[in-house]
């Protein structure tokens, strides 16, 4: 099969107006810095010393490695070893951080896979759009969210980051760089979603955006007395809410197993304001560290977790607040962080 030229538009001059990521720094055609790093999963289970590189451009990420297995890693948020492994060589794409494209009145959206779904909202919420299915971190990028098909805060209606995703441009080792329609290639594109990175490596996708009706929330906290209640109060709310979802005691212990909280969140419809859309939060990055010990373990999980439950339902049941916080509603808790043994930095976001 003959090599596929690259997508032009990842080739072309990308206009000042709509590039969100800082300059990239030249480097050598033939020449790639590596060094061995060691990376761990969010809740510390698992952890690796690897090779480590962070390419800043199409022909680095194109270098052929020989057989050597590449994994391709974007914020490093999740709880399986997604991103890395033992022997493989982990490309760091969080450079990868443009806008490419974007067409408000077609409601489409192009970027690289290194840009983060925080970004991704204070580019777009001017504009009156959003992705309605984003996780629940900002950190987190368009990749991640791609080889992970991730779900939102209202998956029973909105369904996986699957439905927002139309086209998808990654770099295969024998093929060269390739673009996926959700249409023409829909075999290779839905193995490609979901698919932790094993058709290739992601480097940009364009994205379906939706009307934002607003970037306040009203959000309503139920409490939940077991497992079954829950999904029968999401299956109920979700039609009617723009989040439904809930969180459920699973620890072991718990008595009876699944209690917890629903949540449920409706728009409050006016025009859309920035501050809602951007806030300072407490973030993993540069500078951060682990502690030695982690809150978080078998023998404290169901203790954590009647904690977490009781403290929630002492908050006011409904209580209005911003796009942000509902989408993120852990990013400006550090306690959550600190439970996970992590310690992190209180920052501006990178907008």
């Amino acid at each position: 099969m003959p090599r596929p030229s690259i997508a032009p538009g990842l080739r072309r001059e990308v206009a000042p107006t709509v590039v969100t990521g800082a300059d990239r720094p030249s480097q050598s055609p033939n020449q790639l810095p590596s060094e061995r790093a060691r990376l761990v999963t969010f809740d510390r289970g698992v952890t690796e010393e690897v090779e480590c590189q962070r390419p800043d451009h199409y022909r680095l990420v194109e270098a052929d490695q020989g057989l050597r297995p590449r994994v391709a890693r974007g914020g490093g948020y999740s709880y399986a070893a997604a991103s890395f492994g033992a022997e493989s060589l982990v490309l760091d794409m969080t450079r990868f951080n443009r806008a490419l494209r974007f067409e408000p009145e077609a409601r489409l959206i192009e970027v690289e896979a290194g840009i983060t779904v925080g970004e991704l909202l204070k580019l777009t919420a001017p504009a009156g759009l959003w992705l309605p299915v984003q996780p629940g971190y900002p950190a987190i990028t368009v990749g991640g969210c791609i080889a992970a098909n991730v779900h939102g805060k209202n998956p029973y209606v909105s369904g996986t980051f699957r439905h927002s995703v139309l086209d998808i441009t990654l770099v295969h080792p024998r093929h060269g760089t390739v673009r996926l329609d959700a249409s023409r290639d829909r075999e290779l594109f839905d193995l490609t979603i979901g698919g932790y990175g094993l058709t290739g490596l992601i480097t940009a996708a364009t994205l379906r955006l939706a009307p934002l009706p607003g970037t306040r929330l009203s959000m309503r906290r139920i409490p939940l007395e077991d497992l079954a209640s829950g999904l029968a109060h999401v299956l109920a709310s979700s039609p009617q809410c723009a989040f439904s979802y809930t969180w459920q005691d699973a620890a072991p212990s718990a008595r009876p197993f699944g209690r917890g909280i629903a949540y449920e969140g409706t728009f409050v419809v006016g025009p859309p304001r920035l501050e809602d859309c951007g806030c300072a939060y407490w973030r993993i990055g540069p500078g951060s560290s682990r502690l030695p010990v982690s809150a978080w373990n078998r023998r404290t999980a169901g203790v954590v977790n009647w904690a977490y439950r009781a403290v929630e339902l002492l908050k006011p049941a409904v209580k209005e607040i911003s796009l942000f916080d509902s989408l993120f509603p852990f990013a400006r808790r550090p306690e959550i962080f600190l439970m996970f043994g992590l310690t992190v930095n209180w920052g501006k976001t990178h907008f």
